[in-house]
């Protein structure tokens, strides 16, 4: 017993030992398969408006967008820079791409694939504590190509700011939507209650499976995902590819006051806010949007079932079965909640909807809001919904389904515009002056042929499409209200910057005149002087001095720098909306330069963008220009180029504010702008199209000044402006130009608007800013319901 209990305590070092090698060997084992920590990790790109049920997202070609990328520094604190690209590839086997080379895109391609990088990157900088992932927002420009079948990429690169390290981030393929297709934008906490709007006929028409090449879409629905930080823009510039918003019950911080402010802009560009119930009404009534609302909620009542019961009656399509159903569902359950309040001055309810739905017109754009939750079931289940919804809501014309057979699916017409298809301009209202505008001859009885000419220097396609709306240009790529140097106003822009810039060299009656002044400085009057003061020998030592001070004036007045010299030439077209005190600038910059130079252009705010125009015959080969964002401070476009004696084109863009709003009450125009404008003059043109002018001339700063029309319908502008703007402004007066039941003030800024910093710096600049208030626009047409609904055409055969 104790040779066994001996001989047990002797093996336990032995057993313990080779339970430690097994260890050992498991521990060495385990760290040699462990997987190494990488230094960074990073999620796909996202795009906004982003939707939290897509994998991925979509832009828009040649429209600019906001994306973020999500960062994290997995082992030290880092900081650099995020550079992003945006690529598009097209299958040249599929689909048939629509491309033009003249915005600069650097195409590559072989024998089945098309790449079309954009020509504007991002530049942004980041800052990675340990451990902790980050978003980081930025702004890129889509390159203008379209297609059947193209998918974008955004490509992002993390290089560290002492250039050791560089990540490449994870992407995603994006959709790339048609130029009629425009964002639908939810904002919901409740995605289940919009299902009914995902498969809406307005969102996407019938269309016949036949029709492989003709899948269009009016809209894509984007529900963004509630949480900390809404993945929307905080500036209009990024707004122009949305068309809708529909604010359901998302509470107003849910949104920044950089959101909030863009959405106040877009909506006074053309923008159609839908305010959906109670809950709606309260957050925006609580928020910086409270005076957008047609109704302020004061609280809730229950609803009115006889004015359901007429909206339903009234708005029903003639073939609908369902609509006596739904009528008495709504009258069979009482303590259906709708909003009370008080009605804004200018909104109305929609006719024929029983002051359930009320309207506000702001600008160019359109609030409706609804006094019950559009969810309901007495509502959705209504056979007549998509099309009240086409119809009253979104303010589109009425639709026809139409089977040439039995057995072929029926398809959607519009039989008051005789097309079969949705166009840019029903889509979407959102419009820039500066971009869509259609500008005409300024005197088209003494240049018959102004208009003919004009129009046929567009695209024939967008002719046609134009036709719709004679007074907005309809792009075959980027819709209405894509970026780019395509414009009427750019293309005048192009013409006057070619004539106008360049360096002024001093006549030479200033250089005789100059001689002149010196000899007589240096000789008879130095002489006299100091002759009269009995000091005559100190007038030998004024000839230095009187040498210098004439060098000096002579180099002030010619404006040039010995052996280099800059000039700057800017044209620019501000845009208002009636007592708005926030305007639209666009302008196009001419740098000149008698040496090569390196250019950048800085803004002050968020709410700019800029790329240069390069020359058509060099598109291919123009460099990829660098946008910087930060958030913490406005934009810069950099690396802007300027070779020896040659002049480079820059177009920007910017919301800018004036202080205060332009607007006219009667026969008053009020400017209670920080700005003076001159040679003002108004046109207004009535129900019936006869046009009435009023020459205003200077109106100040904070001003009230009485207008005076005349029928008289030409318009003297003076023939002796700065930089050609009597033409310009002669051709935005033009009565042809305006639609009916409309007027605008046009005037010019002797100046160029505050906001935009050019370096370095150049010795001659010369601007002029012309201005185009709208004081009223159209109102909006009465809308019907739909002539038939797709029921009509269906059978046990075709179920």
């Amino acid at each position: 017993m104790r040779f066994t209990l001996l001989l047990a305590l002797l093996c336990v070092p032995l057993i313990v030992g080779c339970q430690g090698c097994r260890d050992e060997s498991a521990d060495a084992e385990k760290e040699k398969n462990k997987i190494p920590i990488q230094d960074f990790s990073s999620a796909p790109a996202q795009t906004f408006p982003d939707d939290q049920g897509v994998i991925g997202g979509a832009i828009k070609p040649g429209h600019w967008f906001t994306a973020s990328q999500s960062l994290k520094s997995n082992k030290e604190d880092r900081r650099g820079e995020l550079e992003s690209h945006i690529d598009v590839v097209t299958g040249l086997s599929f689909g048939r791409p629509i491309n033009d080379s003249s915005d600069g895109a650097n195409v590559e391609s072989d024998d089945t694939n098309k790449s079309i990088q954009g020509r504007v990157a991002n530049l942004r900088p980041v800052t990675l504590p340990k451990g902790q992932g980050r978003r980081f927002d930025y702004r890129i420009l889509a390159p203008r190509v379209g297609t059947t079948n193209a998918r974008s990429r955004l490509r992002s690169s993390f290089v560290a700011s002492d250039r050791s390290s560089t990540y490449e981030t994870l992407s995603q393929p994006f959709d790339t939507l048609s130029y009629e297709e425009y964002f639908f934008v939810i904002l919901t906490t409740r995605p289940e209650r919009f299902a009914k709007l995902q498969v809406a006929d307005w969102r996407k028409p019938f269309r016949s499976e036949l029709e492989f090449d003709n899948q269009s879409a009016n809209y894509r629905i984007v529900i963004p995902q509630s949480g900390e930080l809404l993945p929307l823009s905080e500036t209009m510039l990024d707004w122009t590819s949305t068309a809708v918003v529909l604010w359901d019950d998302i509470s107003s911080d849910a949104l920044t006051p950089g959101q909030f402010q863009a959405i106040n802009d877009w909506v006074r560009f053309g923008g159609q806010l839908l305010v959906n119930g109670s809950d709606a009404s309260e957050a925006i009534a609580n928020s910086t949007l409270h005076d957008v609302l047609p109704l302020d909620p004061k609280g809730n009542v229950e609803l009115d079932s006889d004015a359901g019961s007429e909206l339903l009656s009234n708005w029903s399509v003639a073939s609908d079965r369902s609509t006596q159903k739904q009528i008495a569902l709504l009258r069979s359950q009482s303590g259906r909640i709708a909003i009370d309040g008080s009605l804004a001055r200018d909104a109305k309810p929609i006719e024929s909807t029983g002051g359930l739905i009320l309207s506000r017109q702001l600008g160019r754009g359109r609030v409706v809001q609804s006094r019950f939750d559009l969810t309901s079931d007495w509502f959705t289940n209504w056979q007549s919904f998509d099309s009240f919804f086409n119809a009253v809501m979104l303010d589109r014309p009425r639709r026809k389904l139409i089977a040439t057979s039995e057995m072929e699916m029926p398809t959607h017409q519009y039989p008051d515009l005789g097309i079969a298809d949705a166009v840019p301009t029903i889509n979407s209202k959102f419009r820039l002056f500066s971009r869509d505008s259609l500008i005409y001859s300024p005197d088209a009885d003494a240049d018959a042929d102004a208009t003919k000419r004009d129009e046929t220097k567009r695209d024939a396609t967008t002719t046609v499409r134009s036709n719709l709306d004679p007074f907005t240009r309809s792009d075959p790529v980027t819709g209405t209200s894509g970026w780019g140097g395509y414009s009427d106003a750019s293309e005048i822009f192009k013409r006057i910057l070619r004539s106008e810039s360049g360096i002024e060299i001093p006549r030479s009656r200033l250089v005789i005149w100059s001689l002149g002044y010196y000899l007589i400085a240096l000789v008879p009057l130095n002489y006299l002087l100091f002759r009269l003061i009995g000091r005559l020998e100190y007038a030998w030592m004024a000839v230095p001095v009187i040498s210098i001070v004439g060098a000096v004036w002579v180099a002030h007045t010619a404006r040039l720098d010995i052996g280099f010299a800059r000039s700057q030439t800017e044209i620019a077209i501000l845009e208002t909306q009636a007592d708005y005190p926030r305007a639209h600038l666009s302008r196009m910059v001419a740098i000149y330069n008698s040496l090569s130079s390196t250019y950048e252009f800085q803004f002050k705010t968020v709410d700019a963008v800029a790329d240069v125009i390069p020359d058509k015959a060099k598109a291919n080969d123009a460099p990829t220009m660098v946008f910087r964002t930060d958030f913490e401070e406005g934009p810069s476009l950099s690396g802007v180029a300027v070779g020896s004696n040659q002049t480079q084109l820059v177009r920007t863009e910017q919301v800018v504010d004036l202080g205060g709003g332009i607007y006219r009450s009667g026969d008053d125009l009020i400017n209670e702008s920080d700005y003076e404008f001159l040679e003002a003059i108004v046109v207004e043109r009535d129900a019936a199209s006869k046009s009435s002018v009023a020459v205003v001339g200077t109106v100040s700063a904070g001003s009230k000044t009485k207008m005076r029309f005349s029928s008289d319908r030409r318009v003297k502008v003076p023939s002796d402006l700065p930089l050609q703007t009597t033409e310009l402004m002669s051709r935005l007066l033009r009565a042809e130009s305006m639609p009916p039941s409309s007027s605008r003030m046009v005037a010019r800024i002797d100046a160029s608007v505050p906001g935009m910093t050019v370096v370095p710096s150049a010795n001659q600049v010369n601007a002029q800013t012309v201005v185009i208030s709208h004081l009223q626009h159209p109102p909006f047409q009465k809308r019907q319901a739909d002539v038939n609904l797709i029921t009509d055409f269906r059978s046990e055969d075709r179920l």
